[in-house]
């Protein structure tokens, strides 16, 4: 005689099976949903700004103060103003991005001279150098004996 009894009626319920005149089954707990891949917090402190960023802590203070396109912290609790909302900080890393890429993009376009004649070049435009004009070396080699 088998000790698992259940009747037709019973079949379809969510009640454990008795086993025989003792007490009911261990039902094992509903297993949890999955948690969603990217289940990152939506706020975090500067730590984890700087983490975010692949930079020091210093340099989180640093983007504070000097930096105004830097999202603002705000506080959570207490009077101490260090919490980001994380989509602010990708939001600023994207911004950065795209202006790094339009810069790159902009050195390689060719530049046009500046001076019609081309007596004031790029290359005599770099700091620390005095812009050389040929007419000048053609003269000065005129006059200088062989």
């Amino acid at each position: 005689m088998p000790l698992h009894t259940t009747s037709p009626e019973d079949a379809g319920q969510d009640q454990p099976v008795k086993r025989g005149p003792g007490r009911p089954r261990k039902q094992r707990p509903a297993s949890p949903e999955p948690a969603p891949v990217n289940a990152a917090p939506r706020v975090t402190d500067r730590y984890g700004a700087a983490r975010i960023i692949g930079k020091s802590f210093d340099t989180v203070k640093r983007l504070e103060k000097f930096d105004p396109d830097w999202p603002k912290p705000f506080a959570l609790s207490g009077p101490h103003k260090n919490h980001y909302l994380i989509s602010d900080i990708e939001a600023f890393l994207l911004n950065k991005a795209a202006a790094a890429q339009a810069a790159s993009i902009a050195s390689t376009q060719t530049a046009t001279p500046l001076d019609p004649a081309g007596t004031r070049g790029l290359e005599n435009l770099r700091p620390g150098n005095k812009a050389r004009r040929p007419e000048k070396k053609q003269a000065n080699a005129a006059t200088e004996p062989a």
